[in-house]
């Protein structure tokens, strides 16, 4: 009880009005019970907005416009928006250049549109330098969130968050995620220069549709599978 007191004066003093958050200290408080890092519901949708340091030191200029010649899962994104109506899902990516990917799924293989090309992609999930698989997580780059790296709660953004922290080995390089205490989702991501706001969105109401072109290329890969399939006949 004492601990659930202490913790609850903390919140008070975290979420007052005029406690600016980047000066807000953490609180060194026991891990509160819960996950750690909460799942998207069935239907749902976020977005992920990211900075760099760099952006500070650049001028502000027009948006390039999108100049896709190949396929470059390495761009630094500008923002990515994640639609789930499960089992289908939808995320809508945007580099730093200006390009865009639209990826699909319905719970198994991944399909992209991106601007410039005129074709579909099927997205080799076994790259470890492609996209993230969605299928698979919500939120890229958490694994690593866990009791042993949580930190304390700190407010962030007006939300009262669990602060965790992991220093790699080799480069030092600090990495801090602040997930919210109420609802686990998070707020925030850092590591080095880069920089994820996390934003809720409203969820979708219905079911998501494949876009035509996206369809069509499902409807000839299946065609080619039962083609291949076939039992061979051979002439008398």
């Amino acid at each position: 009880m004492k601990e659930l007191a202490c913790l609850s004066g903390i919140l008070f003093f975290l979420i007052t009005p005029g406690m600016a958050d980047p000066a807000a200290p953490i609180e060194r408080v026991p891990l509160p019970a819960g996950p750690l890092l909460g799942r998207l519901a069935d239907f749902s949708a976020v977005q992920t907005t990211y900075a760099y340091a760099s952006d500070k030191m650049k001028p502000a200029t027009a948006t390039p416009a999108p100049h896709f010649l190949s396929y470059k899962p390495s761009d630094p994104a500008r923002s990515v928006t994640l639609t789930r109506a499960k089992p289908t899902w939808h995320v809508s990516r945007v580099d730093i250049n200006g390009n865009s990917v639209d990826e699909w799924s319905e719970g198994t293989d991944i399909y992209c549109l991106a601007s410039g090309l005129p074709d579909p992609l099927l997205q080799n999930t076994s790259d470890p330098t492609g996209f993230p698989d969605y299928n698979k997580v919500d939120f890229p780059d958490m694994e690593w969130i866990s009791p042993k790296t949580y930190q304390g709660v700190q407010a962030m953004k007006g939300h009262p968050c669990l602060v965790f922290k992991i220093a790699e080995t080799v480069t030092g390089i600090e990495t801090t995620a602040w997930i919210d205490l109420e609802t686990r989702l998070p707020v925030q991501w850092q590591r080095g220069n880069e920089t994820r706001t996390f934003r809720q969105l409203s969820p979708p109401t219905d079911i998501l549709r494949m876009p035509s072109a996206i369809a069509a290329f499902i409807a000839v890969r299946k065609h080619d599978r039962e083609m291949q399939m076939r039992p061979i006949v051979r002439g008398g």
